[in-house]
């Protein structure tokens, strides 16, 4: 009889039929999934389109071909190795260029993994200054030899962790910090420049940064383990896409900070 009734009438209809009382469960658990798909669907939209809308809403730095302050012309030798394998990002007509360079998120072995013991270890050992603050003004900048795009960041210190030994951030309310990539605009074009080893910092956003001092400006780099911290839980999100030396996604801020607090009078074992 139940296997006449599958052949007949639809499957809705036997489960119905063979399990009554079950039916108006199923409806319910039906509606139920329905509205969690919806929802992490609007999430996932949401998502996507908020990335979208900062990366559009980033402001180009207006530049002069040739045009440079002494501390742009230090900074751009740093990234003489970054090229986007253009001859000259000048050179180009589009009205809106857009580059991304750096390697995809590779492969991971067994000797790659640390524990955030290990990692946060190593990068005090490395950092010149390791400190919390806040994205306040940015300025992209065109390398010397024009195929490349750096940022210099000004970033408000909220919270020193550890202080530079060759240039006391103590009483220093903001400093420069330099990375690859930016946005600039140049003879009425737009020309960005995106590494995906060295994601853009937003203005207003809150990091937790290892730092390694720039003898002739004074300004900083980033080394790994620089992470945004989240408003509203504290949990870290990884600068880049490589995975060595970079906290993993469940990491948060204060555990970084307890660990820092305890381990920066250890002695330095690794390598300076």
């Amino acid at each position: 009889m139940y296997q006449l009734l599958c052949v007949i009438l639809p499957w809705k209809d036997v489960l119905a039929i063979s399990h009554p009382e079950d039916e108006m469960t199923r409806k319910r658990s039906a509606i139920i999934a329905l509205g969690i798909l919806g929802a992490i669907s609007v999430i996932g939209i949401a998502t996507v389109q908020r990335a979208q809308n900062d990366d559009n809403s980033e402001r180009a730095t207006p530049v002069k071909k040739g045009v440079m302050t002494e501390r742009h012309r230090e900074h751009s030798t740093l990234f003489s190795h970054r090229s986007t394998d253009s001859k000259s990002l000048t050179e180009s007509e589009e009205p809106e260029l857009r580059l991304t360079i750096g390697s995809e998120e590779g492969g991971f072995s067994f000797e790659d993994r640390q524990t955030l013991n290990d990692i946060v270890r190593e990068r005090i050992c490395e950092s010149d200054a390791i400190l919390v603050g806040k994205v306040t003004a940015k300025e992209s900048q065109l390398t010397l030899g024009e195929d490349f795009i750096f940022t210099d960041y000004t970033i408000a210190v909220e919270t020193l962790l550890k202080d530079d030994a060759g240039q006391s951030l103590r009483r220093a309310n903001s400093i420069i910090v330099t990375r690859a990539g930016g946005k600039v605009a140049l003879n009425g074009r737009t020309i960005t420049v995106v590494d995906r080893n060295a994601g853009r910092l937003l203005i207003g956003g809150k990091y937790l940064m290892f730092l390694k001092r720039i003898p002739k400006t004074g300004a900083y780099t980033t080394l790994p383990g620089s992470s945004s911290i989240s408003d509203s839980d504290g949990q870290l999100t990884k600068l880049t896409d490589q995975r060595r030396g970079e906290f993993s996604s469940d990491v948060f801020a204060s555990s970084v900070i307890d660990l820092i607090g305890f381990y920066k009078t250890a002695p330095c074992e690794c390598k300076p």
